[in-house]
């Protein structure tokens, strides 16, 4: 939830562009947005995510004496990721009696405090694999077979592979020319998926505003923003590939560096070039990271774009 408007209108539909740089690989994504109010208080929102990850994975192997042998995997994935659904309920608006009529544009606008649950579903691919990781896999299995065996590390698949739930809180409120917001979201995830792989669960959260640098005609905004925002995952992803050719099974264990908290600072502009559509920009930095760069929580930088109709 994001950009809430004193207004809001039934429809909304959102065209997005991002690209993030981790320095081992790349991101693009574009992402469709759909958002639909059938009442005032009540939005229900969708996110479909086309995405294009490149990028290198680096194995170094001790041979003993001294003696290293680095091996290097390149990966490339494209397609549709993981859509996710929710419900949002503005709990200030469901539970007072019609606004009485006021002037166009007061000095403090009506305060929005939307509580939002809802499902990651499992639609994007998340067991690619690489020919050449296989290979290698194979060769110091000693013969045994694993569900892992040649598979894509987890942040160059386009999905996780398990339904997760979803769960949010956003408040945003106008004094004057300063919009501030904050957020906070927690992401359940579903489990093991069907190689093996076991996401940890995520909170989020943000704090930020906007400074309304004109209000045309009292509906069209022309704007700046900054924000802090952040990622916390308290426990390792775990890797529980089985060896099918034992009749027990082989438990690999945590999967160091995937843990950690994630912290980021933000700018950005937007304008409304009519009363329905907005186009914004904006650029995201990493203020502090625990982990290294064995999660797409750990990046250099990201760019986006976006188109906001709404009718």
């Amino acid at each position: 939830m994001s950009d809430v408007r004193e207004n809001p209108k039934t429809y909304g539909i959102t065209l997005g562009y991002s690209t993030t740089d981790t320095g081992d690989s790349t991101y693009q994504t574009v992402s469709l947005g759909l958002s639909y109010r059938p009442w005032k208080w009540l939005a229900v929102t969708g996110n479909i995510p086309y995405t294009i990850i490149g990028g290198e994975e680096t194995i170094v192997d001790d041979l003993g004496g001294g003696q290293y042998r680095t091996n290097r995997f390149t990966y490339d994935s494209n397609g549709f990721g993981d859509i996710s659904l929710m419900a949002w309920a503005d709990l200030f608006q469901a539970f007072k009696d019609p606004p009485e009529e006021t002037e166009c544009n007061p000095p403090i606008g009506p305060p929005a405090l939307y509580v939002g649950m809802g499902l990651k579903l499992p639609t994007g691919p998340h067991d690619y694999l690489d020919r050449k990781k296989y290979d290698y896999d194979r060769a110091y299995s000693n013969g045994e077979y694993s569900d892992s065996d040649g598979i894509y590390p987890s942040y160059f698949q386009l999905g996780t592979g398990t339904l997760d739930g979803l769960f949010g809180v956003y408040y945003q409120q106008r004094f004057g020319r300063f919009v501030p917001h904050a957020s906070l979201t927690y992401t359940l995830t579903g489990g093991e998926n069907s190689v093996g792989y076991e996401r940890g669960d995520s909170f989020g959260w943000s704090v930020g505003t906007k400074f309304l640098l004109m209000n045309l005609e009292n509906s069209r905004q022309f704007y700046i923003q900054a924000g802090l925002s952040g990622v916390y995952i308290p426990s390792e992803d775990v890797d529980h590939s089985e060896d099918n050719q034992k009749a027990f099974s082989q438990r690999k264990g945590k999967v160091e560096d995937t843990d950690g908290a994630f912290s980021y600072w933000d700018i950005g502009v937007g304008y409304d070039l009519t009363e329905n559509l907005t186009v914004s920009a904006t650029a995201m930095f990493p203020l502090s990271n625990d982990s290294s760069s064995s999660t797409s929580n750990s990046f250099d930088s990201m760019f986006g774009l976006s188109c906001w109709l709404r009718f």
